[in-house]
């Protein structure tokens, strides 16, 4: 996991504030709508979950 503090925000960031605490997890992205999703189990993803080290997400990027 990857874990920082947030010491700047943009304009139409909404959701933290400066000094919160953020991370990321080892995935980053899943299909969004298969039923392990939708239970809160995406790691199990029947379309393939996408990590975040060196992952290729569903658009091709890394």
């Amino acid at each position: 996991m990857i874990v920082s503090i947030v010491t700047e925000i943009g304009a139409d960031v909404t959701r933290y504030q400066v000094g919160d605490r953020v991370g990321v997890g080892c995935m980053v992205n899943s299909c969004g709508k298969c039923a392990y999703y939708r239970n809160g189990d995406e790691q199990y993803c029947l379309s393939g979950l996408v990590p975040t080290y060196a992952g290729v997400d569903r658009d091709g990027t890394t």
